[in-house]
C-alpha cells in the first residue's frame, strides 16, 4: 500500500546524504518512466486511488466470504492473491494496466489485513483483546519503516513492486500450513468437529485439560439462541435484514463507518505526504512510522485503563488540535512544524489502530462481518481522496490540514454514540446485544 509514496514520485535522480545533496544516481519513478506531467499528472495518484476502490471492491466480496465460508480461507487466498498480483504489477506496460493491477491488489489487501484482524480477534479471550492491537501495530510499523530503505536501495519503482510485494506469497504459503479457523466462527456455525480440534491444539500447546467439550459451548450457544434463530443457515440477504431491523445498530455502523473514513483519509494523507515534509524524505516517512509504534504500544494500555469510547473520542481530539496548531505555526520553524505533523500522526495511529478492536466488539458475530465490511469499503472513500488531498491547496495552502483538522473534531463528537464495550463478551446476534444492553 505504502509504496505509492516512492513510486509516484516526481523525482528522476536519487541522492544519498541527509541533505539530498551528494552522490546522486538516475532514479525511474512511475511518473518518470510513463511520463505523467502537465495534464496526465493525476493519473500517477490515480493508481492510489485505484487501490482504495479495490479495497472497496473486496470490503464487500471478502467479508461476505468470510461470513459464510470462513475466515481462514478468505484470509490464505487473499494473501496469497496480495503477493502474486503485486509481483505481476511490476510488468504493467503502462499507467493504466498498473491501475487495474492495483485495485486488484487493493481488494486482496483488506481480505488479508482486515479478515485477518478479525479471525485474530475472534481466537482470543477478552482479556487480551486490546494487545492484540500491539502486535497488529507493530507488524505494520515494521512494514511501513522498512519499505524506506527498500525505496532508497532500490531505484526502479519495477523492482520496488517486486520487493515489497513477494513477502505477501511467503506469508500465504505459511498460512496454508499453519493458518487455523476462527473459534468464534466454528462456534457460531455449529461445527462440532471444528471446535473440538480447535479446543485440542490449545490443550496440547497449554498443557491443561479444558473443563468443557465442544458439544457443551455449542449447545450451550444454541440453546441461547434457540428464540432467535430459525436454525436456516445465514445469507446474504438476511443478515442485512437484520442489520436494517435494528436502528441502534444501523447508527453504529453509521459512526464507525465515518470513524474509519476520517482515520483512513487522516492516515493516508499525513503518510503519503511525510516525503515532501523539508528535509530528507527517506527519514521523514520513517519518523512518520516510528511514530505509530508508541502509539500502538499505548493504545492498549488506554484501552483497558479509560475504556473504548474515551480512547478513541480523545484521540481524535488530540489529532484535530495538533493539526490545528500546524496551521499556526511560523515557515522557518521546520521542528516544530514536524513535532505537530508527527503528534497528529501518533494521535491517528492509534485511533485507527483502536477502531478495530472497538468495531470489533459493537457488532454482533452475526453481523459482524458485513458491519465491519460495510465500514471497510465506506473508509475507502477517504482513502481515495487522500491522494489528491493537495488539490484544496488551491483554496489556500493550509486548507488541507485545516480540513485535517476538521474532521478529526467531528470525529472525536461522533464517538461519543458509540456504547462503551470494556469487558463485555462478543454478542452472538443483535438479540443478544440488545439484551445486553438492556
Amino acid at each position: 500500500m505504502m509504496s505509492s509514496a516512492f513510486i509516484t514520485d516526481s523525482d528522476t535522480s536519487h541522492c544519498s546524504g541527509i541533505a539530498n545533496s551528494t552522490t546522486c544516481v538516475p532514479t525511474v519513478s512511475l511518473r518518470s518512466e510513463f511520463k505523467l506531467f502537465g495534464e496526465n499528472s493525476s493519473l500517477a495518484d490515480w493508481t492510489t486511488s485505484a487501490f482504495m476502490i479495490g479495497n472497496m471492491i473486496g470490503g464487500s466480496a471478502l467479508s461476505h466470504m468470510a461470513d459464510r465460508s470462513g475466515r481462514r480461507p478468505a484470509v490464505m487466498w487473499s494473501t496469497l492473491g496480495l503477493g502474486f498480483v503485486g509481483c505481476l504489477s511490476a510488468l504493467s506496460p503502462n499507467v493504466y494496466v498498473f491501475s487495474v493491477m492495483r485495485c486488484f491488489q487493493g481488494a486482496f489487501f483488506t481480505g488479508s489485513s482486515l479478515i485477518g484482524w478479525v479471525l485474530a480477534y475472534e481466537c482470543i479471550s477478552k482479556s487480551l483483546r486490546s494487545y492484540t492491537t500491539l502486535i497488529f501495530g507493530a507488524m505494520w510499523v515494521l512494514g511501513y519503516c522498512g519499505l524506506a530503505p527498500l525505496a532508497y536501495l532500490i531505484h526502479d519503482w519495477r523492482w520496488l513492486m517486486m520487493a515489497s510485494s513477494a513477502p505477501a506469497l511467503v506469508l500465504g504459503i505459511l498460512y496454508v500450513c499453519t493458518l487455523p479457523e476462527s473459534f468464534h466462527y466454528l462456534v457460531s456455525k455449529g461445527d462440532v468437529q471444528g471446535t473440538a480440534k480447535w479446543m485440542l491444539t490449545v490443550e496440547e500447546y497449554s498443557s491443561a485439560i479444558l473443563p468443557f467439550s465442544a458439544e457443551k459451548i455449542i449447545d450451550d450457544l444454541r440453546f441461547a439462541q434457540k428464540k432467535h434463530f430459525s436454525g436456516e443457515p445465514s445469507s446474504g440477504l438476511s443478515m442485512l435484514k437484520e442489520l436494517l431491523d435494528s436502528k441502534i445498530f444501523l447508527l453504529y455502523t453509521f459512526v464507525l463507518a465515518y470513524l474509519w473514513s476520517c482515520d483512513t483519509f487522516v492516515y493516508y494523507g499525513l503518510s503519503l505526504f511525510s516525503t515532501r515534509l523539508a528535509g530528507n524524505r527517506y527519514v521523514n516517512y520513517m519518523l512518520s512510522g516510528l511514530v505509530e509504534l508508541p502509539a500502538y504500544g499505548i493504545a492498549p494500555v488506554l484501552l483497558d485503563r479509560c475504556g473504548r469510547k474515551p480512547s478513541v473520542s480523545i484521540g481524535h481530539l488530540l489529532t484535530g488540535s495538533a493539526m490545528f496548531a500546524y496551521v499556526f505555526v511560523p515557515a522557518d520553524q521546520l521542528a516544530l512544524s514536524l513535532t505537530f505533523w508527527m503528534i497528529g500522526k501518533f494521535a491517528i495511529s492509534s485511533c485507527f489502530i483502536n477502531i478495530f478492536a472497538y468495531g470489533s466488539e459493537v457488532f454482533p458475530t452475526s453481523i459482524r462481518g458485513l458491519c465491519i465490511g460495510i465500514c471497510a469499503v465506506v473508509s475507502k472513500i477517504g482513502g481515495n481522496l487522500a491522494p489528491h488531498v493537495r488539490l484544496l491547496e488551491v483554496i489556500f495552502p493550509s486548507f488541507p490540514t485545516i480540513f485535517f483538522a476538521g474532521l478529526a473534531f467531528l470525529a472525536a463528537a461522533l464517538t461519543l454514540l458509540l456504547p462503551e464495550t470494556l469487558n463485555r463478551p462478543l454478542p452472538a446476534s443483535v438479540k443478544d446485544a440488545n439484551s445486553s444492553r438492556n
